[in-house]
């Protein structure tokens, strides 16, 4: 039996670094994609900026 203890654990330290390089990896998309989103918000709200400073200009006109 204990030959087979290091077999035994070589295994599932692979099987913790696949589910652990798993999780990083969708970690990563997830941090991708919130910076997309915030990306545009941050256009949107510029672009309603402009718009409201451009309404205040035709009424002035």
């Amino acid at each position: 039996m204990p030959a087979k203890e290091p077999e035994t654990l070589k295994k599932k330290i692979k099987e913790l670094e696949a589910i652990y390089n798993e999780f990083v990896k969708k970690l990563n998309e997830l941090r991708a994609e919130r910076s997309s989103i915030v990306s545009a918000i941050i256009k949107r709200i510029e672009e309603k900026k402009i718009q409201e400073v451009l309404n205040k200009l035709k009424k002035q006109i």
